[in-house]
């Protein structure tokens, strides 16, 4: 008996803007419920629609059907899903990304061992889920909302990543009011949260080692101007 039944297929919609932790759940998940015994395996495939679409016509369909196989038993995870749909409200795509959904649609309808997540922006992935396919939102059930992380976590997370090393007061202060700075400012829909802070800690790292070749405290001369 598969572990997990026909009336336990929990395929989900992760949303929100990069760097909000989407694909670290989804990993996490997917050992949770291995150890649970609702996976066979703990599996964890994430692809692009890169990955999925192929060259030709007819093509895409066999080229997705290996990577769902590659996730069987545990969880596939299509990171950037509605770009299958938004290709073809372009043109071009149309056929290639419906070729690769309705083969998305048959393997979540004859596997009841994998689960899938579509991740992406919150707006686009709705619009996928509605028009993408008539069989998408009777099986794409459940919607997870990851939020922009706050200041204070954004800045939690810069320490973490500079764990380690000894930071002069000044240099923390400066980068809580970058954080805060940029916060406000962002552009909701394109924010990378943890993505941005992780970049702006391997610029701050790049500065130290060449400022002070991995000695001393990292200082506000490790902050990059253009920050």
């Amino acid at each position: 008996q598969n572990p997990i039944s026909a009336k336990f297929r929990p395929h989900m919609a992760f949303m929100g803007n990069p760097g909000t932790g989407k694909t670290t759940v989804a990993r996490l998940f997917a050992q949770i419920l291995r150890e649970e015994g609702l996976l066979p395996n703990s599996n964890f495939v994430e692809v692009s629609p890169d990955e999925l679409i192929g060259e030709y016509v007819g093509h895409s369909a066999p080229k997705a059907r290996a990577q769902f196989e590659r996730a069987r038993g545990g969880i596939l995870f299509i990171d950037e899903a509605y770009e299958l749909y938004k290709r073809g409200k372009e043109g071009g795509g149309n056929q290639y990304g419906q070729e690769v959904i309705t083969a998305l649609i048959k393997f979540m309808e004859d596997d009841r061992d994998t689960i899938v997540i579509l991740a992406g922006y919150t707006d686009e992935i709705r619009y996928l889920i509605k028009n993408g396919n008539p069989g998408l939102p009777s099986r794409v059930t459940n919607e997870f909302i990851f939020n922009d992380y706050e200041p204070e976590v954004l800045y939690n997370i810069l320490l973490s990543n500079l764990h380690g090393f000894e930071m002069t007061e000044e240099f923390k202060d400066n980068m809580r009011q970058i954080i805060n700075y940029e916060y406000e400012h962002r552009n909701k829909n394109e924010w990378g949260n943890a993505r941005v802070i992780e970049n702006y800690a391997s610029d701050i790292f790049r500065l130290f080692l060449n400022k002070h070749d991995a000695k001393g405290i990292i200082a506000v001369d490790c902050i990059d101007e253009h920050l």
